[in-house]
């Protein structure tokens, strides 16, 4: 018997963040919102700056960035990982 195996890799983005604050603050709009995501350290070679980011799925970089900006959530960029 031949089983086709389908792997789905997901994508993702991390948004980073000035500071842990922010990235609380972000925590918490981002769960409001029912938005799938992650608290993760910071990987060293995009920044050195504040250890944790937010990964989230490629997919959902739009919408998430605009939960962020009505929220007032101050972020550092964006970036595909």
């Amino acid at each position: 018997m031949i089983t086709n195996i389908i792997t789905i890799v997901e994508q993702y983005s991390v948004i980073l963040f000035d500071s842990t604050s922010y990235a609380l603050q972000a925590e918490k709009k981002l769960l409001q919102a029912r938005i799938v995501f992650k608290l993760i350290p910071t990987p060293r070679k995009i920044s050195s700056d504040c250890g944790i980011c937010a990964r989230v799925r490629r997919a959902d970089v739009q919408c998430v960035q605009k939960v962020l900006e009505n929220a007032q959530v101050q972020t550092a960029g964006c970036y595909e990982i």
